[in-house]
């Protein structure tokens, strides 16, 4: 009989904890949800950072819109830099014949049995060949030709800008806004460009930058997608449109 009333004291007093502690557990859980909401107002980026977006994206770059090509609005001739294999040449050629000239330059400044007429040639030599430096340097960033190429949006492609979108008031003037408030409508979602945009905004002259899609190579002995019979080329197809400057 003792062992039994023991029994009934023990299962009773375990009754009278066990609400108490789903109690507790429960004052915690709305202790933390009240702690981070709470963090969240005072730290409202902190709460943004969990909305940013990953864009995924193959080559980058910044051209300038040409035309718009068809009635899409989704396809365009962009400005591209190629490597001119005429202008290579010609560099290479231009390098050879310099480098001769310099090396019997030095020659001859060695010939010079005078020491102030041989000190001021291999002077004259030292500067010749700083000066050769600096143009092979130069002309290297002088190889590219402009040349027009297509490119056309992928089907989640989309565009955004860092120009601040035009607003009117009530009374149809264009709104000013400070520099706050220009802060505050910049959405921070983690994808280049300040503010979202559409295709309609984008117009010939404008410069832009260009994200690419990402294409992943062939497996080993696979042909490629794009050469299967049917399947859209995606090879001059961009996820993401950044305008970065209206025409002058």
């Amino acid at each position: 009989m003792k062992r039994i009333a023991l029994l009934i004291a023990f299962v009773a007093a375990l009754c009278l904890i066990l609400p108490l502690t789903a109690a507790d557990a429960k004052k915690d859980v709305d202790k933390k949800d009240a702690e981070k909401k709470e963090t969240d107002k005072k730290d409202p980026e902190k709460k943004e950072e969990k909305k940013k977006e990953k864009l995924v994206f193959g080559a980058k770059f910044v051209t300038k819109i040409v035309n718009i090509k068809g009635e899409t609005n989704r396809e365009y001739i962009v400005e591209t830099q190629e490597i001119d294999p005429a202008k290579v040449q010609a560099n290479q050629t231009w390098a050879v014949q310099r480098q001769q000239q310099l090396a019997q330059q030095y020659a001859q400044a060695l010939q010079q049995k005078d020491f102030k007429a041989r000190a001021q040639a291999l002077a004259n030599y030292q500067r010749d060949s700083q000066n050769y430096q600096f143009e092979l340097a130069k002309r290297a960033t002088q190889i590219y030709s402009t040349k027009n190429a297509e490119i056309r949006a992928a089907e989640n492609a989309r565009v955004r800008s860092n120009i601040l979108p035009i607003e009117f008031d009530d009374t149809g003037n264009q709104k000013k806004f400070t520099a706050k408030e220009i802060e505050a409508r910049k959405d921070k979602i983690g994808l280049p460009g300040h503010f979202p945009s559409e295709f309609d905004a984008i117009k010939p002259g404008q410069f832009v930058e260009v994200y690419m899609t990402k294409i992943a190579p062939p497996a080993k002995g696979k042909k490629k997608d794009d050469d299967e019979p049917g399947v859209r080329d995606r090879s001059r197809e961009f996820v993401l449109i950044v305008i970065l400057a209206d025409p002058k």
